[in-house]
């Protein structure tokens, strides 16, 4: 407090950032994991999102230990669904997807911004969803073309999403946090 006369004035109001709490899902209170009817929808916390691009610069093959894809619409999961992955969204452009306490990336001559706190995704598994997909997107995603490995970037019921096929039965979907309630609410309904 800063005493002035008297009276105590309150402590500036940059003092108190320091103090915030971490961010919270825009999902955080909702019943988890939803069940569908073949198929179940959870929300995946802690990962850490990074965008990389190398602009007009050489494409590097690695970064942190993932093969960046160079063919459309693929990724590059080396352990297994729940570890690290790297997702082609356009030409020389990937989404890194890291579980919980990833170092930061030195990845000189490109450019890397943390997307974690601007998306949330959410994963459907189970026998049921693709249907349940289906029935939101207009993209052919079927198993002989959206198999096990392959991303999209495209629309559910009007909102950007980009899906990556873990394995065949199991889709995550990567959505802007503001959208992610709406999403929740129409694939869960």
């Amino acid at each position: 407090m800063i005493r002035t006369g008297a009276a105590r004035m309150p402590e500036p109001a940059a003092a108190l950032l320091y103090d915030c709490p971490l961010p919270r899902s825009p999902l955080a209170g909702i019943a988890m994991p939803a069940t569908l009817p073949d198929a179940t929808l959870t929300e995946r916390t802690g990962l850490t999102l990074l965008h990389v691009d190398a602009g007009r610069g050489p494409m590097p093959e690695r970064i942190a230990s993932l093969a960046l894809p160079t063919v459309p619409d693929t990724s590059d999961m080396p352990d297994c669904e729940d570890g690290p992955a790297a997702l082609w969204i356009g030409p020389g452009r990937w989404m890194l997807v890291f579980p919980k306490g990833v170092q930061p990336i030195q990845a000189p001559g490109l450019t890397v911004v943390d997307l974690s706190h601007a998306r949330c995704v959410l994963r459907l598994a189970g026998p049921g969803t693709w249907g349940v997909l289906a029935r939101g997107c207009l993209l052919d995603l079927t198993r002989e073309t959206f198999d096990a490995g392959r991303c999209a970037q495209t629309q559910m019921h009007g909102i950007p999403v980009l899906l990556h096929a873990v394995d065949f039965d199991t889709v995550d979907v990567h959505v802007p946090r503001s959208y992610a309630l709406d999403l929740w609410e129409r694939l869960a309904g």
